[in-house]
């Protein structure tokens, strides 16, 4: 595989990071880009990849994907096409965990 320059260009709002002609990483004020530059969460990855992201440990031991709401629930919806799915986490206002559909 051919080696492509890594750009980063900063100085304003947003800073891109580009490899080659095609913007890859935007940090700006609207948050952190990957695959886009026109985030709409405060991290929004997005690819046409099936497997749109990896969280690996290599050295062995547990491996933790944290969410810790201050107040509310904890939870990961799935959606489809925008709509929910499914959800699982837990429901803060009996401490009841949950897997629920829609």
């Amino acid at each position: 595989m051919a080696r492509q320059a890594l750009n980063y260009y900063s100085g304003m709002e947003p800073a891109l990071i580009r490899v080659g002609s095609s913007d890859k990483m935007m940090v700006g004020s609207a948050g952190v880009g990957i695959g886009t530059v026109s985030p709409a969460y405060p991290l929004d990855v997005q690819a046409a990849a099936a497997e749109l992201a990896q969280i690996k440990r290599t050295n062995g031991g547990n491996c933790e994907f944290l969410i810790n709401p201050v107040g509310g629930d904890a939870k990961v919806v799935f959606q489809n096409s925008g709509t929910d799915i499914w959800a699982i986490g837990k429901d803060n206002s009996d401490s009841s965990f949950r897997i629920s559909e829609g």
